[in-house]
């Protein structure tokens, strides 16, 4: 359906604000949050609030390989208004801390 494509569209350009919810890309793309919930899932194999961490998280590993900001920043980058909450959904994802993890790769 266009308006869960729109949907998706919507995640992509505003995961790094740390007010964005699921419930406001409903609302944005005029659909129930059951509906976006249920045919996000049926169209892509994932539920929308697990696409958004995915954005989030790739994008993180992204800036801890190419830029020298504190993990508090990329945390706040990738929409986060919790730095500790980031690092615990980062080491679900990747399997280690933000700091383990540029450490490993960059040196």
């Amino acid at each position: 359906s266009s308006k869960i494509t729109n949907a998706k569209t919507i995640i992509e350009n505003r995961y790094s604000d740390s007010l964005f919810s699921i419930e406001s890309v409903a609302e944005e793309s005029q659909i129930s949050t059951t509906y976006l919930r249920r045919e996000f899932h049926r169209a892509y194999g994932i539920s929308p609030v697990a696409y958004l961490k995915d954005i989030r998280i790739k994008r993180a590993m992204q800036l801890l390989l190419t830029h020298n900001l504190t993990v508090t920043k990329i945390a706040e980058m990738c929409g986060y208004s919790s730095t500790s909450y980031f690092i615990q959904d980062f080491h679900k994802f990747v399997g280690e801390s933000p700091n383990r993890y540029r450490q490993r790769l960059r040196f």
